[in-house]
Order: structure tokens, then C-alpha cells, then sequence
């Protein structure tokens, strides 16, 4: 097997005290190019992570039954998935990858790793005994490795999201999820690859992040954020009657316009086209934390296909959705996502069959919803 070569990707990301306060986190990897992997066009590449739906739905739960949320990041998490041995390619061929990395590598490993004088870096690479960041099927050896822990622990899950899973068991005894007889929510969680969104009773919650630290938390330790956080970029917030607020205002308020080279009724020309699709991308993003704005960040979105003249987009167009990332700007500070807590604290349908009123459930699907016998709407 041909090495792939390595490099190292520096990042920087805002992250968030439990103050509220942000700083700046710059992190190292050590990456393979993927893309020169000689059996990268038959690996199992598939790599599900829970969708808005399921992330909101743990906050959504968690208000009514008034838990905690928290969000745990997991380290190196490729470094912890599936061992590549064993594994095989879509064509049942031995997994098998190799990595050539750079020359200061070397000098960074403990003492017996080391090459010896006069030894050329270039004479020697890596197997690759678990996948790094940049593999191509990393991402899946991890997730899979990731479910099974969460379903060991007796989760179950969702028909909703498959990368979202409900812990059931008698209520004051959370440790033990009954199989038979009557179950009572008592957790549930989310898993966007290294990321996870958990709401559970308090019992549940603490053991649950025990496990985790003790099962993937060798390498480093893994990261609990409560009370206000950002989790995929959103700000989580608990309040103190036990709702939650999300938003997106930091994306929002760094978010740039597109650049108008041109006259507004002059068609885009292809880096023209480029600027639309960038300033739509951004609102697109944007929708996820302001629903609002989605009637006319569809239509800027449309904009960018051929009209029915045969004619496309305009700098008008691009002007157009710079307008709309003007408005989400301004209207910004008191925008968010509200999760309230109902009635007095009980669950809206408690044991003894008690209902909150004035409840109204709105579903909105698509024709599809009808057929699927997985029960998934598009």
C-alpha cells in the first residue's frame, strides 16, 4: 500500500468559558490527504450525525421534564474509533492504510520511537493500526464505535434520527433501564460525530458522564460544558425555571456581505455567481437559528438558477441578499430560539394522567411521510 502523506492543520475556534466570556482555542492535528488513499473509492464512507430536528428535540424534552442539558466534546476522537484491523473495503478487500509523515514528526515521539542518527524520515511511514483525522472512512469507524458504546449503556434508538437515542427506565432507579413492564423517559441524547447533547434526570446525567469519561477519556479528557455553551455552533442557554434559549448571534453578527462588482442589472458573471452562492450559503446557515427569515432566504436561493427567459442572476440579486444579512443583523440581539418549561414542572402527561391545556401541536410534513414504513419524512 502506497503511504498517504501527512500534515499538520492548525485551527482556531471560539470557545466559551462557563462566564460567558469567549477565547480563542488554536489546536494541532496531524492529517493524512486523504484523498491519496489507494482504496478510497471502495470504503464505506457513511457517516450519520443527528439532524436539527433531533438536536432541538433534546432541548424541547428536556424543558418539559425540566433536566439539566449538557454538551460533551470527546478528544481525539478519530484516535478512539474502530480498529482498522479487521475492516475491510466494499470489494472485501483487507483495510489497510499507511501514513508518510512530516520530517518534525519523528522528533515529537517518545524516546524509543525516535529514528536513529543518519536515518532518513523519508525511508520510513506509519501504519495506521486506528483511523486519523483525514482518512476517509474515519469518521465512520468512529460513529460506529461511539453507537455501540451509547447502546451498551442501554440506550435506545430514535425511529425519528438514528443518531439520536432515548434511555428508559422506572422513575428514582435510572441505572438499570427496565425491558418489560412500564419505562419512564429519563434521558436523551444526541451524537453529531465528537459532539454530544445530553438531557437526562440528575442520576442519569451524572453516571452517564461518568461512563463517558472513563471509556473515552484516556488520551485526554473529555470536555463538559453546562448552563451557556455553544454546541455546533449555536449558543445553548439554561435559564433558570428551566427552559432553554438557542441562537446563532455570533454567526450572525460576523457574517459578511457579498462584494457588488457591477451594475445591479447586469447579469453575474461565473465569480459573480460564486459571491450569490456564498452570501446564500450564510443565510441558509442562518435560518437554523432564525425560521423567520426562511420565505426570503428561499428566494434569494432561487435567484441563482436561470429564469424563465433564459436570463440569470443580477447584482441585483446579490444586493438582494445582502439586504436580507442586513435585516438578520439588525434584528439579531433579541432573536433566538425559546424551549419554556410547561406548567409547574410536571411532564405535560404525568403518571397519574394529569394533561397540560391549552397545548396546540402543529405537524407540517411533506406526501412522503404517508409511504415510509421507517417512519422518516423528508
Amino acid at each position: 500500500v502506497r503511504p498517504q502523506t501527512g500534515r499538520w492543520i492548525l485551527t482556531w475556534q471560539m470557545k466559551m468559558l462557563q462566564d460567558g466570556t469567549e477565547v480563542w482555542s488554536v489546536k494541532a492535528r496531524l492529517c493524512v490527504r486523504g484523498f491519496e488513499d489507494q482504496q478510497g473509492s471502495v470504503l464505506r464512507v457513511r457517516s450519520p450525525t443527528a439532524g436539527k430536528t433531533g438536536q432541538r428535540a433534546v432541548l424541547s424534552v428536556s424543558a418539559i421534564r425540566r433536566w439539566e442539558v449538557v454538551s460533551a466534546d470527546i478528544p481525539t476522537a478519530f484516535l478512539q474509533g474502530s480498529p482498522l484491523d479487521g475492516e475491510t473495503t466494499l470489494t472485501g478487500e483487507e483495510r489497510v492504510a499507511a501514513m508518510m509523515p512530516p520530517n518534525d514528526v519523528w522528533s515529537l515521539l517518545p524516546e524509543g520511537w525516535r529514528l536513529w542518527p543518519g536515518v532518513s524520515a523519508a525511508d520510513y511511514c506509519l501504519r495506521l493500526l486506528v483511523a486519523v483525522y483525514g482518512l476517509k472512512d474515519g469518521p465512520l469507524l468512529f460513529i460506529e464505535m461511539l453507537t455501540k458504546w451509547v447502546l451498551s449503556q442501554g440506550w435506545e434508538v430514535s425511529l425519528m434520527d438514528e443518531q439520536v437515542f432515548y434511555l428508559r427506565g422506572k422513575p428514582g432507579a435510572p441505572k438499570i433501564p427496565y425491558r418489560t413492564g412500564f419505562r419512564h423517559l429519563i434521558g436523551i441524547l444526541s451524537i453529531h460525530m465528537d459532539d454530544l447533547a445530553l438531557g437526562a434526570e440528575r442520576e442519569t446525567l451524572n453516571s452517564t458522564i461518568a461512563n463517558l469519561k472513563r471509556d473515552f477519556g484516556k488520551h485526554a479528557e473529555v470536555t463538559v460544558a453546562r448552563n451557556l455553551f455553544r454546541h455546533l455552533g449555536f449558543r445553548y442557554r439554561w435559564h433558570h425555571d428551566y427552559s432553554f434559549s438557542m441562537d446563532l448571534q455570533q454567526f450572525i453578527r460576523d457574517a459578511k456581505p457579498g462584494l457588488v462588482e457591477g451594475e445591479v442589472g447586469e447579469q453575474l458573471p461565473p465569480r459573480g455567481v460564486t459571491t450569490l452562492r456564498g452570501v446564500n450559503g450564510t443565510l441558509t446557515f442562518a435560518t437554523g437559528g432564525r425560521p423567520d427569515a426562511l420565505g426570503c432566504v428561499a428566494e434569494s436561493a432561487s435567484s441563482v438558477g436561470a429564469r424563465p427567459d433564459g436570463s440569470g442572476p443580477t447584482w441585483q440579486d446579490v444586493v438582494n441578499a445582502n439586504e436580507i444579512l442586513e435585516w438578520l443583523q439588525a434584528t439579531n440581539e433579541e432573536s433566538s430560539f425559546w424551549f419554556p418549561a410547561l406548567g409547574d414542572g410536571s411532564p405535560p402527561v404525568s403518571n397519574a394522567g394529569e394533561t397540560c391545556t391549552n397545548l396546540v401541536l402543529l405537524v407540517i410534513t411533506d406526501a412522503a411521510f404517508t409511504n415510509l414504513i421507517s417512519r422518516y419524512s423528508q
